[in-house]
């Protein structure tokens, strides 16, 4: 599945709303910290024709392996044996990734820091959606946290290139495991974990795997940059309320 499709996909997930899952007691120690990359302000031409091949390798590996399963096993593939889900999951995981790639290929350090103090501050029940997450509490370093979040990447786009300024705004941000969290227990999140919530738009970009043991998410939110980091608060307290189950176990 494409970067761009599981953005649509999101977005019409939204709108179907969901039963908000909570309990009071479900509440883990969260730190949220900027990825520190070196600036990029314009990519070179090497560097993006990299990136556009990355993408087009990936798109081709996808769309054979597809088409090899279809033949084997059908057109859904919800039928397909366990492990061909699976790597054909892996295969679309790549491509979005590529893609995301090519997407946030311009990279402002100081710009994902102020994205994260928004992400604090929505989690606190300050700026966009101004309530409090019932299942966060804030904490200052990974050390002392159950779950980290990492914002590593922004970008801004308009919905009509001819507009004047960008309405669109995007982040991507990782979720991992904090000082204080079990591997075992983090690892046992289930991968068919989603954000559903009505009205804000999340996507996963991956899940987990052994030489990756983290999320990632893209967050979108329209006029400003803390409409996309309250949508990615909202997601952070869904997640440790969906997921308390096995996450709350993990204190160390």
């Amino acid at each position: 599945m494409s970067y761009a499709r599981l953005a649509l996909g999101a977005v019409a997930v939204s709108l179907l709303g969901s039963v908000s899952v909570r309990a009071a007691d479900t509440v883990l120690k969260v730190a949220v910290t900027a990825a520190t990359p070196e600036a990029r302000k314009d990519v070179d031409p090497a560097l993006k024709k990299e990136l556009e091949a990355k993408i087009e390798a990936t798109s081709k590996a996808r769309k054979e392996l597809e088409k090899q399963l279809k033949s084997q096993y059908g057109k859904k593939d919800e039928a397909w044996p366990k492990d061909k889900q699976d790597a054909f999951f892996e295969a679309q995981e790549a491509e979005a990734l590529a893609e995301a790639d090519y997407e946030y290929r311009r990279i402002n350090p100081e710009a994902l820091a102020d994205t994260a103090q928004d992400i604090r501050n929505s989690l606190s029940g300050k700026g966009a959606f101004q309530t409090r997450k019932d299942n966060v509490v804030l904490v200052e370093s990974p050390a002392e946290a159950d779950i980290v979040i990492e914002v590593v990447a922004r970008r801004s786009a308009k919905t009509i290139p001819t507009q004047l300024r960008a309405d669109l705004y995007y982040i991507s941000f990782l979720i991992k495991p904090g000082g204080k969290m079990a591997a075992d227990r983090f690892a046992a999140v289930s991968r068919d974990y989603r954000f559903r919530r009505f009205g804000q738009s999340a996507w996963r970009l991956q899940a987990p795997r052994p030489d990756a043991p983290v999320w990632r998410f893209d967050a979108l939110g329209q006029q400003r940059w803390s409409n996309a980091a309250g949508t990615a608060a909202l997601l952070v307290n869904d997640f440790i309320a969906k997921n308390y189950g096995v996450l709350g176990g993990g204190t160390q």
